[in-house]
């Protein structure tokens, strides 16, 4: 009898933990908002909420919501990426192996012909917030770029203007791999995915399995398989990674500070001082600054959400946390980020998942 009693109480408690796990307070907020997102539209969310997690996912059909288990479809999270960037840095500068302060060329094997004008040198600190004024586009190798790098002769200031910058962010990543003497995917395997247990995620398409990828909306409107973005080696690390909600969950609990080590406090750090150096040119509405790669949203009422988006040619994401109120977000769909853009004309230009993110967190 007694033994029963045990049973009886632990299967009770047990779907009580069921059913936090999947009683969301925000999923009546989350299904009204989506149902505006494309048709055959599908999202994957997990939150974060003090010590509690939840993940939701949704699919739209025909005007209708479908509830989807999608925590473990692989998603291209775009340039969420550049946010383990931001923490392998910080992890140098706190073994004191690398500063902000640090020219480029204290780090970078050719001799850049001019890195200083009126004074101020190009710094790592330039590369971290957009603001090196360096060769954004094209999109090309690490040797052209190089080649490019050393013929460089400034005749601007850096860090006077902002402009958004692939490039940038892959060089960084590049010294920061030359540092180590390794490569861009193995310090983030060694260093964070490992740690983390973050097992299904890959730092770029040749290593993710094509099994458990998201479908997307083909040219003739039905589902089909993704076109996942191929791209060279120097830029999987400013928009590369493929993951998914249940390994992305546990990258924003380590950037809030939740479960981990002391040798992984690195994670969290990377936003800590926050480095408001540079305003984003984006969400106006947002009164937004450039923190260390991560982008800093800030309410009326003061509090601060920091966040960053991905879009890739058919897949769309955001991550935010806001630290005081202890509650965050990812959100991967299978949508272009193009359409789900709000009042792209003006300079107040947000979109969808941000506005669903920023509600949910409070903001």
């Amino acid at each position: 009898m007694k033994f029963n009693i045990i049973v009886l109480l632990l299967t009770s408690l047990f779907q009580v933990q069921l059913a936090t796990s999947q009683s969301a307070p925000f999923q009546k907020l989350i299904e009204e908002r989506f149902l505006s997102f494309p048709n055959n539209a599908e999202v994957a969310i997990g939150i974060v909420d003090g010590n509690n997690t939840y993940k939701l996912g949704y699919q739209v059909m025909d005007g209708k919501l479908i509830a989807v288990d999608n925590a473990s479809t692989l998603y291209e999270i775009g340039s969420i990426s550049k946010t383990f960037v931001a923490a392998l840095l910080t992890n140098e500068i706190e073994k004191g192996t690398m500063s902000l302060e640090d020219p480029i060329q204290t780090h970078f094997y050719l001799e850049i012909k001019k890195d200083s004008y009126q004074g101020q040198t190009l710094s790592l600190l330039h590369l971290a917030t957009h603001t090196s004024g360096l060769k954004k586009n094209p999109l090309t190798g690490y040797k052209r770029y190089s080649n490019y790098l050393s013929k460089v002769e400034l005749d601007y200031v850096p860090g006077k203007n902002w402009e958004y910058n692939n490039m940038g962010v892959s060089l960084l990543a590049e010294l920061l791999a030359e540092k180590n003497n390794s490569t861009w995917s193995d310090v983030l395997k060694e260093n964070i995915l490992k740690p983390l247990e973050m097992t299904n995620t890959y730092s770029n398409m040749r290593e993710a399995p094509e099994t458990g990828r998201v479908q997307c909306v083909t040219k003739n409107g039905t589902k089909g398989d993704c076109y996942f973005h191929k791209m060279g080696s120097f830029h999987w690390a400013s928009g590369g990674i493929i993951s998914n909600v249940d390994d992305m969950t546990k990258w924003l609990k380590a950037n809030m500070g939740k479960n981990i080590e002391n040798d992984l406090n690195f994670i969290k750090n990377a936003h800590d001082p926050l480095a408001d150096t540079t305003g984003v040119e984006f969400y106006t509405r947002y009164n937004p600054t450039q923190g260390i790669i991560w982008q800093h949203f800030r309410a009326e009422s003061g509090n601060r959400i920091i966040c960053h988006a991905g879009e890739m040619p058919q897949q769309s994401s955001f991550i935010a946390m806001d630290k005081e109120k202890k509650r965050g977000i990812i959100i991967l769909t299978n949508v272009n980020g193009a359409k789900l853009f709000v009042n792209p004309q003006t300079p107040e230009m947000t979109n969808k998942k941000i506005v669903l993110a920023l509600e949910i967190l409070g903001m």
